[in-house]
């Protein structure tokens, strides 16, 4: 049985005071190498038109960063074309790119096999080791690498390489270390989408885990590979020893996974009535919370059969005996004017709160992420208009009379957390089923920031109006840990409605959001100033400022990849490497 864990908000790292971002018009020094030849840029066929492909194509980074250097980037042009590109720290400048590796000649447009034509990816690559990559063409092959030394930029050499009847990219590879025997051991996760059959409609993501070895025959699989399902994949990362973690919606495993887990796909969420939905949904006004559950799935309901208990902090609900709801709530109530009454046939339970305080609730009971909060239409224009001072690409001269740059509908239709629950679930390899499962619900996610050495990938979610940056723990089962925030980053990305790749260094430093042109953007984490500066509305003095930044291409050309690093920020177009040091 599979441990739940909710995700745990260090506050000692959330910035109560912060007051927004300064606009710097300070020039960041930048260089750019051009390319020897055009990126190599799957255009999604029209076959693949789900969803989950849009979002698939339209998130890929064509600039990749490796586990174990991060000096050195890769991008891949025409013909599955390797190229590295050193960075040289010293010089403040970058080395030519070097021509690794190179698979073919010609890659076709379409493949068709067994008379169905199959889908294309963008070509993946990855880093196992310090020695070994594993690239993936896109069109249902991939390869094991010997890359030697690879701040030599030596070319490449081909050991093993394994074609499937479909095609696939590569989450994530990392190698295994053993105490047993030299034998090297890759872990492999590849995914594609296929569509669903029978009377559910749709598409699915297909996630396979494989175990490569290599002895003194070659390379070879150790063991059967594990198949599971899910929707809406947001992150996918290997963790040393050896663990998956996935984040979707649902998930489940194929039967010849595990014999004692069912077939098909398993949500993992249900409503109080056996639906597939969160648990109650909660709307918000200033002076009062209506709570809503949907109790279609119980049979002759009677309203003696609903006992609704209200005390001044706490709440308990139950129906035919079932517990829907108990616990400590946010901030205290009035109990003389909270009641409670059922509705559409007996099909829903309205509960309704009054406070007794009009201070806003960031959830209603302490603990209880199975509901939905839904805000009102008019506080949540009165609070993107509160947070407008966050960020802002002029610079602020003081006048508040004119209007916001920022529509107020459109911010609160991206703005607002999507209703659907998300889980992050770690699978280790010996038991093939999560060992835990982190509910996710409500955080809305943001970006994942490339994977450091053998730990798994970061991720970085929305909560209130900040980026959240988590660690998942690849040696226990514990929740993530909340290691790093970005202040006022869920809000800002928001409003950025072009936006396309979001990165941060190691360091946490700054965080970056490129948009799909010309545009990349810069906030930088909080830094001392030695000189008295205060705030121009209170008066406040100031002893740290957090600075944001623009840096405008040349040229309108589209940004197709995004790396950042401690000292440097990476963007890649069609034709130019650009580097700027920050």
């Amino acid at each position: 049985m599979e441990k739940w864990m909710d995700l745990k908000i260090n506050r000692q790292l959330l910035d109560s005071d912060f007051e927004g971002y300064r606009l710097s018009l300070d020039k960041i020094a930048g260089y750019n190498i051009p390319l020897r030849e055009e990126l190599l840029i799957v255009n999604i066929p029209s076959h693949q038109y789900s969803l989950q492909h849009v979002k698939l194509f339209a998130s890929h980074n064509h600039l990749i960063q490796e586990r174990w250097n991060s000096n050195i980037l890769y991008f891949i042009s025409k013909d599955v074309k390797v190229y590295s590109v050193c960075n040289l720290p010293e010089e403040n400048s970058l080395k030519g790119a070097a021509n690794v590796f190179s698979l073919c000649d010609n890659l076709p447009s379409s493949i068709t096999r067994e008379g169905v034509e199959i889908d294309l990816y963008n070509p993946t690559l990855t880093f196992p080791s310090e020695s070994l990559a594993v690239l993936c063409d896109g069109c249902g092959s991939f390869y094991i690498l010997e890359t030697g030394d690879r701040n030599l930029q030596q070319t490449w050499s081909v050991l093993h390489s394994e074609t499937k009847e479909y095609g696939f990219s590569i989450y994530d590879s990392l190698g295994i270390e053993s105490n047993e025997d030299s034998e090297k051991r890759i872990a492999l996760v590849t995914g594609h989408i296929v569509e669903n059959e029978g009377e559910k409609k749709g598409f699915r993501s297909v996630i396979t885990r494989i175990l490569l070895v290599c002895g003194s025959e070659g390379w070879w699989r150790e063991e059967s590979s594990e198949e599971f399902t899910a929707y809406n994949v947001e992150y996918v990362s290997l963790g040393a020893p050896d663990s998956l973690f996935v984040a979707s919606q649902t998930y489940s495993f194929s039967p010849a996974a595990d014999d004692n887990l069912a077939s098909g796909d398993v949500s993992l969420k249900q409503s109080p009535g056996g639906d597939s939905g969160p648990a109650y949904v909660w709307l918000q006004a200033d002076e009062d919370i209506t709570v809503t559950f949907n109790l279609q799935g119980f049979q002759n309901l009677d309203k003696k059969e609903v006992n609704v208990i209200f005390s001044r902090n706490s709440i308990a609900v139950s129906v035919q005996g079932r517990q829907l709801l108990c616990g400590d709530l946010f901030s205290p109530v009035t109990v003389s004017e909270c009641t409670w009454t059922l509705a559409d046939g007996n099909r829903r339970l309205e509960v309704y709160l009054t406070k007794s305080a009009g201070d806003w609730w960031s959830e209603l009971v302490s603990g209880d992420s199975r509901g939905e909060m839904i805000t009102d239409s008019d506080v949540a224009d009165r609070i993107h208009e509160n947070l407008s001072y966050l960020t802002t690409d002029t610079m602020e001269n003081g006048d508040q009379s004119g209007r916001s740059a920022v529509n107020g509908q459109d911010l609160e239709e991206c703005d607002l957390v999507e209703g659907d629950s998300t889980f992050l679930c770690k699978i280790p390899a010996k038991s093939k089923r999560p060992s835990c499962v982190t509910n996710m619900t409500g955080y809305s996610w943001l970006f994942n920031r490339p994977p450091v050495l053998n730990l798994p990938a970061q991720l970085c979610t929305r909560h209130d109006v900040d980026g959240i940056v988590w660690s998942p723990s690849a040696g226990t089962d514990d929740p993530p840990t909340h290691t790093a925030t970005h202040n006022a980053l869920g809000y800002i990305q928001a409003s950025k409605q072009n936006r396309r790749f979001i990165s941060c260094p190691e360091s946490q430093s700054y965080v970056a959001i490129a948009d799909s042109e010309k545009h990349v953007y810069i906030y930088r984490q909080p830094q001392t100033i030695g000189t008295d500066m205060r705030n121009r509305k209170t008066g406040k003095s100031l002893a740290h400022v957090s600075m944001q930044q623009v840096i405008s291409l040349d040229s309108g050309d589209t940004i197709y990849g995004l790396a950042a690093t401690n000292n440097a920020l990476y963007i890649l177009t069609c034709n130019k490497l650009h580097k700027y040091k920050v």
